[in-house]
């Protein structure tokens, strides 16, 4: 019989709230901490084929494993003193192998102190010059299920509030407040926002000066933010995904040769590493104001508008054979929604409709069926809003409630998938539509 050890963790990720929002928000996340046990066996089992990759090809895997070193760290840290989370024989002496201390019976502390003799510092850097998803054969969750897990401090960047703004603010749901961060170099909506770890990168949109194609860098740590090479075209209102070491850019509104909006149809892919632009497959139509998720190693595009026309179509994008496979359709056409990822489930999130009314609905996408659900509705219907994945759920952040960015709005709603309930949230700091909103892990979960 497989025998059974308690842990304690020493330093709890979760504090108490000052007020009944948080206090839930603390409930919920908590609740999904039963997944721990599991979650810990798959980030050991990754790094351990990580080290037997090493040995054949040690310079390629070696960010890769400290990569996966971060994972065990976050999720050792998920829990609050009175939570005893049950570690099993299988797991302890496995996990000392790869350099975490545990005491030797009975509930204990539990230390991470590096793999490989590196530093914190030489850890993060790793991180930062790595940003691969794959570990061997192994495919490691991207860093949303990990906020989704321990909590993540949410960004909302830019967006537009009767012109571009600059703003950035970071909001930490165990404090319930936003916080202001350094500003964008470039005022824009209508962009995107990658998350490579403990940086951000901000692609295009539309500026003072119209759709722009530059990109900016934020690093998380430092709060600075710095020129990164631009894209190969101007574009606003397209999607873009982190795919392995790869962001791949989807259609959009860009510039025709007379410098006149056009939608597009192209797709772009950039190379991390070599910081190289290639070509993509085109989408089968050209199309702006979509949704664009990864799930199940596949690249999703749902709805948006293409020649003045809402779409309610959903393609899939084989990214290793560059091939587009129509999808079971949207019950509804949408423009401008919100589309997010929640344990293996496509959520969309509010838009504007083939009227150009802003609409509540919210539908979720089962990849195993191939089935469309429609959901528990927003409080208040909106579209060009953001969506994405905190500790507890679902966020959806600011919007317009007119057509694409008219009367922007500073709501933010919390959605409950489990209970299918949205709550309100503290607000952004002003009314902000075509903004951009990730998760990002706490500095000091790595």
């Amino acid at each position: 019989m497989e025998l059974l050890l308690l842990a304690r963790f020493d330093r709890p990720y979760f504090v108490q709230a000052k007020d009944d929002w948080a206090r839930q928000n603390q409930t919920l996340a908590l609740e999904h901490a039963d997944t721990l046990r599991g979650k810990l066996r798959l980030a050991v089992k990754t790094v351990e084929d990580a080290l037997d990759a090493q040995e054949r090809q040690l310079h390629k895997h070696d960010a890769l494993i400290h990569h996966a070193n971060g994972y065990i760290r976050a999720l050792l840290r998920m829990a609050t003193p009175a939570e005893l989370i049950l570690i099993s024989s299988f797991v302890r002496p496995r996990l000392a192998a790869l350099g975490f201390s545990l005491a030797s019976e009975g509930p204990c502390a539990v230390q991470p102190i590096g793999l490989l003799g590196l530093t914190k510092d030489a850890t993060r850097d790793a991180l930062r010059t790595n940003t691969l998803t794959t570990i061997g054969s192994v495919v490691l969750p991207p860093i949303a299920h990990w906020c989704e897990l321990f909590g993540g401090n949410l960004c909302a960047v830019g967006g537009y509030n009767g012109h571009a703004v600059d703003t950035m603010e970071l909001f930490e749901p165990s404090l319930g407040e936003w916080q202001a961060r350094p500003r964008l170099a470039a005022p824009r909506f209508g962009h995107s926002v990658i998350v490579l770890d403990r940086e951000l990168i901000a692609l295009g949109g539309t500026s003072f000066t119209g759709v722009i194609s530059s990109t900016e860098q934020y690093d998380i740590e430092a709060g600075v933010w710095r020129t990164r090479r631009a894209m190969t075209e101007a574009r606003a209102s397209f999607g873009a995904v982190l795919f392995d070491d790869r962001i791949l850019i989807f259609g959009g509104t860009g510039l025709s040769v007379r410098q006149l909006p056009v939608e597009l149809a192209s797709v772009a892919s950039y190379h991390l590493p070599s910081n190289t632009w290639t070509d993509c497959a085109p989408i089968p139509v050209s199309c702006q104001s979509m949704g664009v998720v990864v799930l199940n190693r596949a690249v999703f595009l749902i709805g948006g508008q293409s020649k003045g026309q809402a779409m309610n179509h959903v393609l899939m994008y084989d990214v290793a054979a560059d091939v587009w496979t129509p999808m079971p359709s949207l019950p509804a056409p949408v423009v401008a929604p919100a589309v997010t990822v929640f344990r293996d489930e496509v959520y969309v999130i509010g838009g504007f409709d083939g009227d150009t009314n802003p609409v509540a609905t919210v539908a979720r996408l089962d990849p195993v069926t191939g089935s469309w659900n429609v959901r528990a509705p927003l409080a208040t219907p909106r579209g060009s809003l953001a969506a994405c994945v905190g500790a507890g759920g679902i966020f959806a952040l600011g919007g317009a409630r007119c057509w694409l960015l008219g009367s922007p709005t500073d709501l933010v709603e919390r959605y409950d998938p489990l209970a299918d309930e949205w709550s309100p949230c503290p607000p952004l700091s002003a009314p902000r539509a075509g903004l951009a909103a990730v998760a990002v892990l706490p500095i000091g979960s790595l």
